[in-house]
């Protein structure tokens, strides 16, 4: 496994956020979540190879290295559902250059990855909306 890779972060000239999938949209425990999260994702129009990774970050993890950096901006983390994934989210205001963060992110607070056969061994289940989706 390789890791994740800094580029990831970049966005690339068409787009103004961070797409990501809200894995506490999700109902069951947090194994429960992550695989409902990868499997929206499958679901969706995104094509994703054999070889695909799934990157987990928390929130709080992510807004202090991107916020506390010397051009920071405040992040918006927003819940825009899209037809093929209804768990999708945006994070905006996302620097759309910073190598020096984008390795920073890729070594601590996205650095927990998993392929899809672990993701394929994580419990299923109903894939159903949690409290705080549904608030």
């Amino acid at each position: 496994m390789v890791g994740i890779l800094p580029q990831a972060f970049a966005l690339r000239p068409e787009e103004e956020y961070l797409s990501v999938t809200w894995q506490e949209f999700f109902s069951g425990d947090e194994r429960e979540q992550l695989r409902c999260a990868v499997n929206a994702i499958r679901n969706s129009d995104l094509t994703v190879g054999a070889k695909a990774q799934f990157a987990v970050a928390r929130v709080g993890d992510i807004r202090p290295l991107v916020e506390n950096r010397p051009k920071g901006r405040k992040l918006r983390i927003i819940h825009e559902p899209e037809l093929d994934n209804e768990a999708h989210a945006a994070i905006r205001s996302w620097p759309a250059e910073d190598d020096e963060l984008f390795d920073l992110l890729a070594a601590s607070a996205w650095s927990q990855a998993f392929t899809g056969v672990q993701i394929d061994q994580l419990p299923a289940s109903e894939c159903g909306k949690s409290a705080r989706a549904l608030a």
